[in-house]
């Protein structure tokens, strides 16, 4: 069968969606949705590359929270009212200048310009 074959010929990385593709690329006419209905059928999937799930936070169900000033509404009508913020979290195994270990990103954006401040 070509699925298991595509399967095969990736090292069983591949997923359903990259063996449609794999399989479209070999001319063969084929929907998505078969594709992955016949992998998990046969039992086969592919391999997530994160394997890993990053817990940054551990709430204290004791703690007190700050009040909403703002009332969730983020664009106040002109700029420097309110500021929002998001924190990411990088893994540096997966970029390649910067070695390894983890890496934070924190963004700071005006709530009515949506300008990166910082």
């Amino acid at each position: 069968m070509k699925i298991i074959q595509a399967h095969k010929d990736s090292d069983g990385t591949y997923g359903s969606p990259r063996t449609t593709a794999e399989l479209r690329d070999q001319g063969e006419v084929i929907s998505a949705k078969t594709v992955a209905k016949v992998m998990a059928d046969i039992g086969i999937e592919g391999i997530s590359p994160r394997t890993f799930k990053v817990r940054t936070t551990v709430i204290d169900p004791a703690a007190s929270f700050p009040p909403d000033l703002i009332e969730r509404e983020f664009d106040r009508g002109h700029p420097g009212t309110a500021w929002l913020t998001d924190i990411t979290y990088l893994s540096c195994s997966e970029v390649e200048s910067c070695g390894e270990g983890e890496l934070f990103l924190c963004a700071i954006r005006d709530g009515h310009s949506r300008r990166v401040l910082g």
